[in-house]
């Protein structure tokens, strides 16, 4: 695995399953979490991706993409404070209505542009 740089992009994907009953809350959740994101140090842009057809094994993806990795850090540090002065288990939340997988960090790489000519 490669050392994280303290300069490059990072990305935070996360994956869910999420119970057709869970999802206005789901989204409510993830709406009050990225309206934080937003307003951190080193946010870059997020992004939140529904499924709506065909097979899939997760139904929600959720990107944030931060300047480097101790933006991020900070910005869960920010996360956790706000989920805890509003009362809010996101360990119980995951157990009692959806499945998550563990989140996922990668890292930014230039990759070179081929074009195919047909």
């Amino acid at each position: 695995m490669p050392v994280l740089s303290t300069s490059a992009p990072i990305y935070r994907i996360d994956k869910f399953v999420i119970p057709d009953g869970a999802r206005s809350e789901f989204l409510a959740r993830v709406e009050q979490t990225h309206a934080l994101l937003r307003q951190q140090a080193g946010f870059v842009r997020d992004l939140v991706v529904e499924k709506d057809a065909g097979p899939a094994e997760f139904n929600f993806v959720t990107v944030v993409e931060w300047s480097g990795p101790a933006d991020m850090e900070v910005a869960g540090s920010a996360v956790a404070a706000l989920h805890k002065s509003l009362g809010f288990d996101r360990t119980a939340f995951i157990a009692g209505q959806m499945l998550s997988s563990p989140r996922r960090l990668f890292l930014a790489s230039i990759l070179p542009v081929r074009r195919v000519l047909a």
